[in-house]
C-alpha cells in the first residue's frame, strides 16, 4: 500500500484523541467559550470533531435539542471539512449531518435544514444572510458554534458580524440562551503590534470578538507534543505496536507501514513536521527592450487621455508614472471609476458619451499594459505578451469607434518586434531559473517530492502554469492551478468554479501522481487539506504573521521545506520580521493566559466600546422609490429603467427585451439551480460585458452584474456608481414569473 494512502486514512469514527488534543478540549468540555490555538497540521479538525460528538451525547437531559454549526472561511474549506464530518459520524446513528456551500444555499431556507438536522457545515455568509433575512430570528438556535480559522473575526467580515448578533443579544439580556462558541486556528497574531503589549491588546480584542476568556495551548503535553517534531502525518492517527528498539530496527519499511495500518494500538505521540525556512534573494531583472517599449505605448496613451480629459485632476490617489506597479494600478483604477460619473457642463450628452468611452479605453489599455509588466516582473516575456495579445483580440470584437482602432493600431505596430523579444526562454528572468534550480535539484533528490507554489494573482499563476509545462525538464511534475472565486464567478458562474477546484485537489492528492505540483493563490493558504506536501515556495508573496504560519503549515510531510523567493529585499525583511513577531504573539498568548482578570476588563471594555460604535453606526439609507437609469459603464448608451429589474436569490433579471439586440452563445452552457447559463450579453454598441442570458422555467431572461453600469438618478440626472447590488439606492421587486409576457421572445440558438 502506498504511504500517502496509508497516512491519509484519515478520520475514523470513536478515534480517541492524542493527549496533548484532549488537553486542547478540555475547556471546551467544560463548557467555555474556547480559542484552540495549535499549530496546523496537529489535528485541530480532529479535536473539532470529537468535540461536537461530546457536545451531543452530553446534552443535559430536558433542555433543547443540541445543534452544532461548524463554519469555514472558503467553499473549498467548507466542502473538505464536511467531508470530515461525514466520515467521522458515518456509523454513530441518528445523528444528521447537512453542509450548504456557495450558492447550494440559494434555493434552501437555513431553518429548515437546522430544523432536520444535528450538524449543519457552512461558509459564514449563509447564516449572516439568514440572519439579515429572519430566516434565523436568533443564534439561540444553536447550541454550538464553531468557527474555522478564527482569525477572520474581525472588522467586517462574516465571523464578526455573526458575533455582533451574539454579543447584542448577550449585553441586552434577552435571556435567550446563547450557543457555547469555539474557534479554531493556528494563530491569533492578528493585526499590526510591534511589542508584547500591543499584542496583547490585539489578541484581547479577538477574545472580546468571540466572547472567549480561554485561549486553550498545549502545555501540560509539550513533550508527548513534539517529542519527534521533523515526522508529521497528516489527518491520520499513526498506530504501532510496543515492540523493542532492536526489532524495530530490522522491522522494513512495508512491514511498518502494515503495522500502522492494520493494527490500532497507539502510542499517543503525535509528530508534527518540521519546516525548515529559507529565503532566495535573487537578482533584479534588468529593464529590457520589451519593458522600455510597453512603457513607450503606456507614455503614449496617457498623452492622448490627457488630451480628453485632464485625468491627473480625477483622482485623489497622486499619478504615478511607477508603470508595472500596484501604485499604478491603484491609481488608474480610480481614475477611470471617477471618471464613468463624471458630468460635464462644457460638452453635449452625446460628446460626453464618446469621451466617457474614449477614456475608458484608455484607462483599460493602461491597466493591461501595467498587468503585463508585472507579469513580465515575474514571469517570462513571452506570457506578458501573450497576455496583451489575448486582451487585443478581444477588444478587436468592440473596435469600431476610431480610439479602439487606434489602440489596436498602437499595439499591432510593435507586436512583431515584441514577439521577437520574447525569446530566450525563461533564462531571461532570474526568478525563474532559480525556481527551476529549486524544483529540478529537489524532485531529483526526492522524486515523490509533493509542492505547492503561493503566487499573488490569477494570472502568474497562469504564467507559472505555462512555464512549466513548456519546459522539459519540469513538464513532467503535471502542474495544477488553484484559484478562489471572483465576485462575478459568485454571482454568475454558480458551483462550476468550485467543481474544479475539487477536482485540481483531488489530483494533487492522488496517490498516482496525477500532478506533483500546484499553484495557488490565498485560496490555498488557510485550511485546505494538502497531505505529504513538503516543498512550500512563496513566490513573492508574503503577508502578515498568521499568513506565514500558515503557508508554513502547508508542508505537512516529513523534512518540508518553505522557501521565500524574491529579488526584494524588503520582502525577505518583512518575512524575517514575522518570524520575530511569532515569538511575541507566543509570549502574548502566555502572558493573557496568566493574568485572567486583565483579559476579563480588556473584553468588556472592548464589547462596550464596539457596541456603543453600532449603536451610533448610521443606518443604511432607505431604499426610495424613484426613477433610475442604468446606462453603460463605457459608453452610457441606456441599458433599462430601475422599475425593470427584479431578482431571484443572487440573480439580478431584467424585464426589457432590449437587453436581447447583442447576445452570443456561451462557450460552456451550465445549469444552477434550475437556472441554465447559456448566452453572455453584450452592449450593442461598445461591447462591453453586461451579463449573461440565463433560461429558467424556459423564459431567456437577462441577467446583469451591477458594476457593467453607472446608475443615473433622473430627477437631477446625478450619476452613481456601484460594484455591489445591496449598496444601489432603489428598491428590487422579487422575481415573479407572471410578470414575464406571455410572448416574451425566445433566442434562437442560431
Amino acid at each position: 500500500m502506498p504511504l500517502g494512502q496509508v497516512l491519509d486514512e484519515g478520520i475514523t469514527t470513536g478515534e480517541k484523541l492524542r493527549k496533548y488534543q484532549t488537553e486542547l478540549a478540555q475547556p471546551v468540555y467544560e463548557r467555555q467559550n474556547t480559542i484552540i490555538c495549535a499549530p496546523t497540521g496537529c489535528g485541530k479538525t480532529r479535536v473539532a470533531l470529537a468535540i461536537s460528538d461530546q457536545h451531543l451525547k452530553t446534552a443535559h437531559p430536558g433542555s433543547k435539542k443540541p445543534k452544532v454549526v461548524f463554519m469555514a472561511t472558503t467553499v473549498v474549506l467548507c466542502e473538505q471539512q464536511l467531508q470530515w464530518f461525514q466520515r467521522y459520524f458515518k456509523f454513530i446513528p441518528n445523528i444528521r449531518i447537512k453542509g450548504l456551500c456557495g450558492e447550494q444555499a440559494d434555493q434552501i431556507s437555513l431553518s429548515s435544514i437546522v430544523e432536520t438536522n444535528d450538524i449543519i457545515v457552512l461558509t459564514p455568509q449563509i447564516l449572516v444572510n439568514a440572519l439579515q433575512k429572519n430566516d434565523i430570528t436568533s443564534l439561540s438556535r444553536f447550541s454550538l458554534l464553531i468557527f474555522d480559522e478564527c482569525h477572520n473575526t474581525t472588522g467586517k467580515d462574516p465571523y464578526n458580524i455573526i458575533m455582533f448578533k451574539y454579543l447584542d443579544n448577550q449585553l441586552d439580556n434577552t435571556g435567550d440562551t446563547l450557543p457555547q462558541i469555539v474557534g479554531l486556528t493556528a494563530s491569533v497574531g492578528i493585526g499590526s503590534f510591534k511589542n508584547k503589549g500591543e499584542a496583547v491588546s490585539n489578541i484581547s480584542r479577538l477574545c472580546a470578538n468571540l466572547n472567549s476568556k480561554v485561549i486553550s495551548t498545549v502545555k501540560e503535553n509539550k513533550e508527548n507534543f513534539s517529542i519527534v517534531s521533523k515526522y508529521h502525518n497528516m489527518n491520520s492517527t499513526v498506530y504501532i505496536y510496543h515492540v523493542s528498539t532492536v526489532c524495530l530496527l530490522y522491522m522494513s519499511a512495508l512491514f511498518l507501514l502494515y503495522i500502522y495500518h492494520v493494527y490500532n494500538v497507539s502510542t499517543g505521540i503525535h509528530h508534527v513536521s518540521t519546516v525548515f525556512s529559507e529565503f532566495c534573494l535573487v537578482e533584479e531583472r534588468s529593464s529590457t527592450k520589451f519593458i522600455r517599449v510597453i512603457q513607450d505605448l503606456m507614455r503614449r496613451i496617457e498623452t492622448e487621455a490627457k488630451r480628453v480629459y485632464d485625468i491627473d485632476s480625477l483622482s485623489s490617489i497622486p499619478s504615478c508614472s511607477d508603470y508595472g506597479s500596484k501604485k499604478y494600478e491603484q491609481w488608474i483604477v480610480d481614475v477611470q471609476k471617477r471618471y464613468t460619473v463624471q458630468q460635464r457642463d462644457d460638452i453635449s450628452e452625446e460628446k460626453q458619451s464618446h469621451a466617457c468611452r474614449a477614456l475608458y479605453n484608455y484607462t483599460e489599455h493602461l491597466r493591461k499594459y501595467n498587468d503585463a509588466l508585472i507579469i513580465n516582473e515575474d514571469a517570462r516575456t513571452k506570457d506578458a505578451l501573450d497576455f496583451l495579445s489575448v486582451f487585443i483580440e478581444q477588444f478587436k470584437q468592440a473596435g469600431n469607434d476610431e480610439t479602439e482602432k487606434q489602440l489596436i493600431q498602437y499595439f499591432q505596430d510593435q507586436e512583431v518586434y515584441l514577439r521577437e523579444l520574447t525569446t530566450g526562454g525563461q533564462h531571461e528572468n532570474p526568478k525563474l531559473s532559480k525556481l527551476q534550480y529549486i524544483l529540478q535539484n529537489k524532485y531529483r533528490e526526492k522524486p515523490d517530492t509533493s509542492t505547492v507554489v503561493f503566487v499573488k494573482t490569477r494570472a502568474l499563476a497562469y504564467a507559472l502554469k505555462r512555464w512549466i509545462e513548456e519546459t522539459d525538464v519540469l513538464k513532467s511534475l503535471k502542474p495544477e492551478v488553484l484559484l478562489g472565486r471572483r465576485r462575478h464567478q459568485l454571482e454568475l458562474t454558480g458551483s462550476g468554479h468550485m467543481t474544479l477546484n475539487k477536482r485540481v485537489l483531488e489530483r494533487f492528492k492522488s496517490s498516482s501522481n496525477q500532478s506533483n505540483l500546484l499553484i495557488a493563490t490565498s485560496v490555498g493558504e488557510e485550511g485546505i487539506d494538502l497531505p505529504l506536501c513538503n516543498l512550500i515556495i512563496m513566490y513573492e508573496n508574503v503577508g502578515n504573521v498568521v499568513k506565514m504560519i500558515q503557508v508554513r503549515g502547508r508542508g505537512r510531510a516529513q523534512d518540508s521545506e518553505c522557501i521565500l523567493l524574491s529579488n526584494k529585499t524588503e520582502l525577505i525583511d518583512k518575512e524575517k520580521m514575522n518570524m520575530q513577531k511569532e515569538s511575541i504573539v507566543e509570549e502574548a498568548v502566555h502572558y493573557i493566559q496568566t493574568h485572567s482578570q486583565e483579559l476579563d476588563d480588556k473584553m468588556c471594555e472592548f464589547q462596550n466600546q464596539g457596541r456603543v460604535q453600532r449603536q451610533q453606526k448610521p443606518s443604511p439609507p432607505v431604499k426610495q422609490e424613484g426613477e433610475y437609469t442604468l446606462i453603460c459603464v463605457k459608453c452610457r448608451r441606456k441599458a433599462c429603467s430601475s422599475d425593470d429589474i427584479r431578482v431571484l436569490d443572487c440573480h439580478h433579471i431584467v424585464l426589457d427585451r432590449s437587453l436581447f439586440d447583442r447576445t452570443e452563445l456561451h462557450p460552456k452552457p451550465k445549469v444552477i439551480d434550475g437556472v441554465a447559463k447559456k448566452w453572455k450579453l453584450f452592449c450593442v454598441d461598445c461591447q462591453q460585458d453586461w451579463g449573461i442570458v440565463a433560461t429558467f422555467k424556459n423564459k431567456d431572461l437577462p441577467i446583469i452584474k451591477i458594476d457593467s453600469f453607472t446608475v443615473r438618478r433622473e430627477e437631477d440626472k446625478k450619476l452613481l456608481s456601484f460594484k455591489k447590488w445591496k449598496d444601489v439606492p432603489f428598491p428590487i421587486k422579487p422575481f415573479d414569473l407572471s410578470e414575464v409576457p406571455h410572448d416574451w421572445p425566445a433566442l434562437d440558438l442560431l
